[in-house]
Formats: C-alpha cells, structure tokens, sequence
C-alpha cells in the first residue's frame, strides 16, 4: 500500500488492516507494574530498554503468572479516541516454552497438530487470548476494566510498531493536581512472552 500523508506525520495500519495516522504521539505520564515499579523510563523511549513482563507471581499476586502494565496518558478535553502505539515484539522464553510444550507430546505431535487443524478457528483463538499470548489491552472506567482489542502475536526475532483506536466515551476520567485530564491503558502479557519498548497514545 502507499499512503499519502503530511511530511511530519506517519502511518501505521492496525489488527484489521485500517490506516491510521500518527501526528502527536504522546509519551505516559505514569507507567507502573502490578507491584507498582516504575517503568517509565523503559517505555517512553525507542531504545531497546524493555519492560519483559517478568514479575514474578509472588510479586503479583496472581497465579496465572500474567504480568501488567498500567500506562496513564494526559487526555484533551475534547478527545473522544485515543489511538494507542506501541513498540513490542515476543520473546525468545516465550518461543522456548512452547518449544518445551510441543516436545511432550513426543511421536504424537503430528496426531496433535492434525487434530488442532480440525478444531473451530475460535477455540484455539480463544486459548490463545486465555493464556495471554495475545497482548491484551484495557481501558479503565466507571464501572472497571473493560476490554479493548489485542495486538496478535509477532515471533521472537524483531519488534514491530503497532496501532490500536482506544474509543474513550466510557473512559473513567481523573484530575491530576494541574487540573489536567487523565485516563488508564492497561496492557496484560503472560509471564515474559513480550518485550514492550515504547507506549504512547496519539489524540489528534
């Protein structure tokens, strides 16, 4: 595809193939973990400096092993959509593991992979999203976390920039002390399957 767009401006095209552009992306404000570390620093910059999703359980809390970071942008007034950008790839533990994971079946791999084919595309969608292969992306509002989208899986051998709308009727508005209007991304991995490089948020 060749998109025109303005000189200072760029493109990226999201989950389902719609051309967004980026004019203002805007770093977070706050990027904390479910322990509350800070990891601004590793995610406002392309740099290489990582957040890897590697808290560990009994740092969490949570026995599923997921691992969370929760990113607050600085909102206009009038901003109805946010579009989400990210810089993020799979890890290399993530690719060993389910290495490790296809290796127990032994000489049944093959039935296993013929019987996968032949199940509903959805269910194995769906185990994939439950594990949190997926990166999962939620907004906060009044009444919790809600849903929005997730940005699929990439494989382990580079980071890719991504795109995401961020519709923000619902989105539960707070004050900082200036005044200025703020809202919650949370963005939810298993155990080290992500390496996060950069977050940002565009509202033009």
């Amino acid at each position: 595809m060749i998109v025109n767009h303005l000189k200072n401006a760029s493109v990226l095209t999201d989950r389902q193939g719609k051309i967004h552009s980026i004019n203002q992306p805007e770093a977070p404000e706050e990027a904390l973990t479910t322990s509350n570390s800070d990891i601004l620093s590793l995610v406002n910059e392309k740099d290489q400096q990582c957040f890897l999703f590697d808290e560990e359980p009994s740092v969490t809390g949570d026995t599923c092993a997921f691992n969370t970071a929760f990113l607050t942008f600085r909102a206009p007034d009038l901003a109805n959509t946010g579009k989400l950008i990210i810089k993020a790839g799979n890890s290399l533990w993530g690719d060993y593991t389910y290495g490790e994971f296809t290796k127990l079946f032994g000489y049944n791999y093959g039935a296993w992979i013929k019987k996968q084919g032949k199940e509903p595309a959805e269910k194995n969608s769906r185990w994939k999203l439950d594990q949190r292969f997926a990166l999962m992306v939620y907004l906060e509002t009044k009444t919790g976390w809600q849903f929005v989208d997730y940005f699929d899986l990439i494989g382990p051998l580079g980071a890719r920039e991504m795109i995401m709308p961020v519709y923000l009727s619902q989105a539960l508005i707070k004050s900082s002390q200036d005044s200025e209007k703020l809202i919650r991304i949370k963005l939810e991995s298993g155990f080290k399957f992500w390496n996060l490089d950069y977050a940002a948020m565009d509202f033009t």
